[in-house]
């Protein structure tokens, strides 16, 4: 299967590629398995096949690892506000998945990208605030489940934007 470089098709002025592999989907949680259980070829989707005539089995693949996937940065938009240092766009080639508006922050030396989110709204209309700190409260619009495979991907992501714009975390850089 040919793949296309996204370099290829894409002006090298309009989009910082950088290729960090990384793992999705990491396992967490080892369990141990009998041979019997190991030979089953598929099991049923969440869904119960007799309530469901469109659940289909999927294949359980113990011996291949993950499926690796590309984060490339596309765009970022310094905005620097407490931990908050900017926003990118990130790109998914493998997914054809494009996401906007992820949040890039810095904290004690710890880097991360959160998943865009909208603001809570009250049944008025108005930005719900936490009552404590006064802060806007946010609803999650994509979500990682999984806590390992959420810090891989905000670790690449991360990564990628170091390399395709260096001067990210630069604070005068973000000032201007």
């Amino acid at each position: 299967m040919n793949r296309l470089d996204p370099r290829e098709i894409l002006p090298s002025s309009k989009i910082a590629v950088v290729k960090i592999i990384s793992e999705f989907r990491v396992t967490t949680r080892k369990r141990r398995q009998t041979q019997s259980q190991a030979r089953q070829p598929s099991r049923l989707d969440p869904v119960d096949a007799t309530t469901n005539a469109f659940a289909r089995p999927h294949t359980v693949n113990l011996e291949n690892p993950p499926m690796k996937h590309t984060v490339e940065v596309e765009n970022f938009r310094p905005h620097r506000s407490g931990t908050l240092y900017g926003f990118v766009t990130v790109f998914i080639p493998q997914l054809h998945l494009r996401i906007h508006e992820l949040t890039v922050h810095e904290k004690n030396g710890q880097r991360w990208v959160g998943l865009p989110a909208r603001p809570q709204l009250t049944k008025d209309g108005n930005v719900r605030r936490d009552d404590q700190t006064g802060k806007t409260l946010y609803a999650n619009i994509l979500e990682i489940t999984d806590r390992a495979t959420r810090d891989a991907f905000s670790e690449r992501a991360i990564a990628s934007l170091v390399a395709a714009f260096p001067e990210a975390f630069d604070d005068e850089a973000a000032a201007s």
